[in-house]
């Protein structure tokens, strides 16, 4: 996607900026994070993987404040909210993290293209208890659980202090969005009769699909005593938060066998 269809995302500073450093917390030191100390292919690379990962943590903001409306339009419990309002001003941090990342690599961050959330027909017509438990299930089930896999997986390697430092500010809001998202999805499971457990395995099933193949493309040419994550240490990569294509796959296959698989087959959504 071109880079100039891409707006760039800004602060409005005063009178919003006290308020947004007090519920976003400060940012870490980033003065370490020297572009001109690593090869100009890696740092063209991070640059690129960091403006993404800003995007996708918007994209995420944007999910989480949907999944509060759904919240309240299905009426559910008050004190449930106030994990979606935590989630939603963790997202707005992680987006600025990636963002300051991007920045001190020599590339300010932009906004996704388009920049509103379109949603399917179909998921906007659904009614909001049943919008809101597929929400739970592909963002705060899977999806925070896989990420929260990737971004472990970088923070046990890195020793970068500025990345981190990023790293370590993330997992741990990560580490506690799928806890609270398992609880949420198997209490709103109950509400919903037997008969409709085939349609949330399938949706378990087409949220899981991308990714599982996306790691079988990228393992396809590996050899099979190749595929194991003491054969990618990836020092030179990790350096700038980075990992290949292969190892990240294999984090998925680890992630996916040793939480996903189990926790999906406690609630039924995989046979």
């Amino acid at each position: 996607m071109p880079a100039h269809t891409h707006r760039p995302l800004t602060f409005a500073g005063l009178p919003f900026a006290p308020i947004h450093r007090r519920r976003a917390g400060k940012l870490p030191d980033l003065s370490s994070l020297r572009p001109d100390e690593y090869p100009r292919e890696r740092v063209e690379l991070a640059r690129r993987i960091w403006r993404e990962r800003t995007m996708t943590e918007f994209r995420s903001i944007q999910i989480m404040a949907r999944f509060l409306g759904e919240l309240a339009n299905a009426g559910d419990p008050l004190d449930v909210y106030a994990m979606a309002l935590e989630m939603i001003e963790d997202e707005i941090r992680h987006t600025e993290l990636c963002a300051a990342v991007a920045a001190a690599l020599g590339a300010p961050a932009l906004l996704p293209d388009p920049v509103a959330l379109r949603d399917a027909p179909e998921f906007l017509a659904a009614p909001p208890a049943e919008r809101a438990l597929a929400s739970a299930i592909t963002m705060l089930g899977i999806n925070e659980t896989i990420s929260a896999g990737y971004i472990a997986d970088l923070h046990a390697r890195c020793q970068q202090p500025a990345v981190r430092a990023v790293l370590s500010a993330t997992i741990e809001d990560e580490d506690a969005h799928h806890v609270l998202g398992w609880q949420y999805i198997e209490r709103s499971l109950a509400r919903f009769p037997p008969s409709t457990l085939s349609d949330w395995r399938h949706l378990v099933k087409t949220t899981l699909a991308p990714h599982q193949q996306g790691a079988a493309a990228a393992l396809a040419e590996v050899p099979a005593d190749q595929q194991h994550l003491e054969a990618h240490p990836e020092p030179e990569l990790v350096a700038l938060g980075l990992f290949s294509s292969v190892r990240q796959a294999l984090v998925f296959r680890k992630t996916l066998a040793e939480i996903l698989q189990p926790r999906l087959a406690a609630l039924k959504l995989i046979v």
